[in-house]
């Protein structure tokens, strides 16, 4: 979601990016879709997997962000520098996104036909503060911009871990990463053992933090001597045995949704491998299968546009879905599938256009203040 928070843009974490934004458009393509048949709910339970994407973003923002602060750390203009940086690259599409539907569509749009816009009377004050993952644990369902809930977990992380960084520096960060990754899971058991709900469980920042954590501590490896080459061997190990627990949670919960137990056991797995995916990727030969496949042109399409299409698609989809649902196209055996892809092929491609149009004309020219 970050997007190009380095200068210089790496091929194969665009490519990540672009994995990790297509999986989550894959899961709100499957929103509210017919389950008619045995196909149909493979596909929706597939689909509900994609949510998964997010804890990718969360892994790379953790590396890139915690590198960028340790590498900047000595600089005189290390706070005032990270954050107008980060300003320049996130704000300007996340508020004119909330101007134009809090303050431009209430003129010509009725609020009660669109769901944006009903949930947010009287909590507006809580997406503008980046604070709508709060809202959302507080009351124990999403609203309208239920995808923000994402932005304001790393919004938060923003605001405190340049401190971290700066009062812990390159020695102890590891531990300070280890040690979050920890307390970090140690908050999901304790909620649940309150009964917490399994929403606010999900989306508070408290309890999202080793997938950023799990970035940092591999960002810190990287900048010690031997780099990630050092654990090289580990990788792949790790990733498979993180696999292994994930498909066996996935099995074991299939058709449940988002249990207690694919919530407590689960984050995690999926930030390891994420992250060991990423590390590996950046020490093998670009020619690697691996390094190859991330580096293809269509991945890094959509991780350089990767920000402006997690704003905007569901916005999107909203919008084609009201003019255009499952039953677009009859039904093949009881399924409405087809007529489904056909609805995700139009939405995907109507936000990818929308994402081109946000970075060319609106995005791309706030990046150019990032030197000054």
């Amino acid at each position: 979601m970050s997007g190009g928070a380095q200068p210089a843009r790496v091929p194969v974490l665009d490519g990540l990016r672009g994995i990790a934004i297509l999986l989550v458009m894959f899961r709100h393509s499957v929103d509210g879709m017919s389950l008619a048949t045995p196909v149909d709910r493979v596909v929706y339970e597939l689909g509900r997997l994609g949510s998964n994407g997010v804890d990718v973003f969360f892994v790379l923002s953790g590396f890139l962000i915690t590198g960028i602060l340790l590498d900047t750390r000595g600089r005189s203009d290390y706070f005032p520098r990270f954050y107008f940086r980060r300003t320049v690259r996130i704000f300007p599409l996340y508020y004119i996104t909330l101007a134009a539907l809090f303050l431009l569509a209430p003129r010509f749009v009725d609020p009660r036909s669109t769901p944006f816009l009903m949930d947010s009377e009287g909590k507006q004050i809580w997406y503008w503060t980046y604070l709508s993952n709060w809202l959302f644990a507080s009351r124990g369902y999403y609203g309208g911009l239920a995808h923000f809930w994402s932005l304001a977990v790393e919004e938060q992380f923003y605001i405190l871990w340049p401190t971290v960084v700066l009062i812990a520096g390159p020695r102890r960060m590891p531990a300070v990463c280890l040690s979050a990754i920890g307390l970090t899971v140690l908050a999901r058991v304790a909620c649940a053992a309150t009964h917490v709900s399994m929403l606010a469980i999900y989306v508070m920042t408290i309890t999202r933090l080793d997938g950023l954590a799990v970035g940092s501590l591999l960002a810190c490896v990287a900048r010690r001597n031997g780099g990630l080459a050092r654990f090289r061997s580990w990788y792949a190990p790790v990733a498979t045995a993180s696999m292994l627990l994930l498909v066996s949670l996935i099995g074991a919960e299939w058709g449940h949704g988002r249990t207690v137990l694919v919530m407590l056991v689960g984050a995690l797995p999926v930030a390891v491998v994420s992250g060991a995916l990423m590390a590996l990727s950046l020490i093998l030969p670009t020619t690697s299968w691996l390094a190859a496949h991330l580096s293809s042109r269509v991945l890094r399409f959509f991780g350089k546009y990767s920000y402006g299409l997690y704003v905007l698609h569901p916005i999107v989809y909203a919008s084609v879905r009201g003019c255009w649902g499952d039953d677009g196209l009859p039904a093949i055996a009881g399924s409405l599938l087809p007529g489904r892809l056909a609805f995700a092929a139009a939405a995907m491609s109507a936000s990818v256009v929308a994402a081109l149009l946000s970075w060319h004309l609106w995005e791309k020219h706030w990046l150019r203040l990032k030197e000054r």
